[in-house]
């Protein structure tokens, strides 16, 4: 579920009445509700990485949690384009330098791979976001006029989540738009909106359903299209998109002396992947030539 909306229309405090919530609060929007609701796990960080291995560390191991929430989905998605700024900038030695069109491939790359993530957690997921208004130019006014408001996300994200709502204030009294709703159960404007309204229309024993981890490595193999099955040289057994146990085994020497994160985040920019084990055959032998020296580049 995505929910958007403006400051104080509700998204954080719907977002943590979801049962046993993990949150990941990267704008420290929970600070007021940490002692209301102190059975949540709060973790405050906007690091992109930060967030990705607390994703895969919930797939792994939902503990006691039914609920991840991200809030709010807007400052991870800056931070992802700051820390991806701020390298190219390093890298070309250039501190005005400004995206080009592939950074913007780059940045869409891994947005959506942080959702397939998220969407292959076997957990209820709520990811929060500020709204930007929807601007209608076909008049006089060189600016347009507002003529509605969507979530301050890129234009890619909404599509990919089941559920998509505005949350609003008005004079007070808060209402609930439903922009989209996979489920069908979800009336498609909730007056004097609350948590237990959404819940009732959900249903309270499918949201207080427990997690299931083997479902959760299912999905995410299948989303990443992780569909051969082989066996390292440790012995350890693992599903990839093609890349063979031989041609693993030789990028895993290579990269002991890499930076994990930089690796991740060339893997990412080169081939649109979120690691190794989601390359074919022929992009890891590409891969495993470039970490070789085998490639050279001009400046």
């Amino acid at each position: 579920m995505l929910l958007f909306g403006d400051t104080g229309s509700g998204k954080t405090i719907t977002a943590l009445q979801m049962p046993d919530p993990a949150v990941v609060d990267t704008e420290r929007g929970c600070d007021w509700y940490m002692d209301k609701f102190s059975d949540a796990g709060f973790v405050q960080t906007s690091d992109p990485n930060t967030i990705r291995e607390i994703i895969r560390e919930t797939m792994n191991d939902p503990g006691e949690y039914k609920t991840l929430v991200v809030d709010s989905f807007t400052v991870f998605q800056e931070a992802i384009e700051e820390r991806h700024l701020n390298r190219k900038r390093a890298e070309k030695n250039n501190p005005s330098y400004v995206f080009t069109p592939l950074d913007y491939k780059f940045i869409k790359n891994s947005v959506k791979s942080i959702i397939l993530d998220l969407l292959a957690v076997d957990m209820n997921i709520v990811c929060t976001a500020r709204s930007k208004p929807i601007y209608d130019k076909s008049g006089d006014d060189m600016i347009g006029q507002i003529v509605g408001f969507q979530p301050d996300v890129r234009k890619e994200v909404p599509y990919l989540f089941d559920v998509v709502i505005e949350l609003i204030d008005d004079d007070g009294v808060r209402k609930a738009v439903v922009h989209k709703d996979r489920t069908n159960t979800l009336d498609r404007v909730i007056h004097d909106f609350n948590y237990q309204k959404l819940a009732a229309m959900f249903g309270e024993e499918d949201l207080q359903r427990e997690p299931v981890k083997l479902r959760a490595d299912k999905e995410l193999n299948q989303r990443r299209n992780r569909n051969t099955e082989i066996t390292l040289g440790s012995g350890k057994q693992m599903f990839t998109a093609g890349v063979t146990a031989e041609t693993l085994d030789a990028i895993i020497i290579l990269a002991e002396s890499v930076d994990k994160d930089l690796l991740r985040e060339k893997i990412m920019e080169d081939y649109g992947q979120d690691g190794v084990a989601s390359l074919r055959e022929d992009e890891a032998q590409l891969l495993l030539k470039d970490l070789n020296g085998e490639i050279e580049y001009d400046n």
